[in-house]
């Protein structure tokens, strides 16, 4: 229903750094529908967030089981395209948590690397490698910010994403006990 025009030569002379975005974040390695971990969420955005998450919407026995295991997570709302949760805090018994990522570069996408950093838990980049996740376990309480930032083919590095999170203490490590 319309003209496209494509320059290949465009794709070559592309200045423009890659970026690179968070996807999704999980809990002991398996995928979250923060939607359905919302109570204040509409019933249809729940099930259509829940399709893209699983392949299928949740029962209602398995929302609920959900919203059981991740008791003790807590996060004030639902950022928009990439569903993450905003201001995510742990308790301490669920602080494995791993990230996935991308990097969009249209010419040449098997070029792309990545390196990512736990602030509070690494001491430096992760080596660059072509994996799109990274997963951490067995986080001591406190607040982290995880970045991750790509290369694309001309060498250049993207600027850092962040997802910032807290692990809470266990109760025998809280201030009061």
């Amino acid at each position: 229903t319309g003209l496209v025009r494509f320059d290949p030569a465009e794709l070559e002379n592309n200045t423009r750094t890659i970026e690179v975005a968070v996807q999704n974040v999980a809990i002991d390695n398996k995928p979250i529908c923060w939607y359905g971990l919302d109570r204040s969420m509409d019933s249809t955005a729940i099930a259509q967030q829940e399709a893209l998450t699983f392949g299928h919407p949740a029962s209602e026995n398995d929302r609920e089981q959900a919203r059981q295991r991740y008791a003790g997570v807590e996060f004030s709302g639902i950022t928009p395209f990439f569903p993450l949760p905003r201001e995510l805090s742990l308790n301490y018994r669920n602080n494995r948590i791993s990230f996935n990522f991308v990097g969009v570069e249209p010419s040449h996408p098997e070029a792309v690397v990545y390196q990512w950093l736990l602030e509070g838990y690494d001491r430096d980049w992760s080596s660059p490698s072509r994996e799109t996740s990274a997963n951490f376990v067995n986080i001591r309480e406190g607040d982290y910010a995880f970045k991750v930032r790509a290369r694309g083919p001309d060498g250049r590095w993207s600027e850092p994403a962040s997802f910032a999170f807290t692990v809470r203490p266990p109760l025998h490590r809280t201030w009061w006990a």
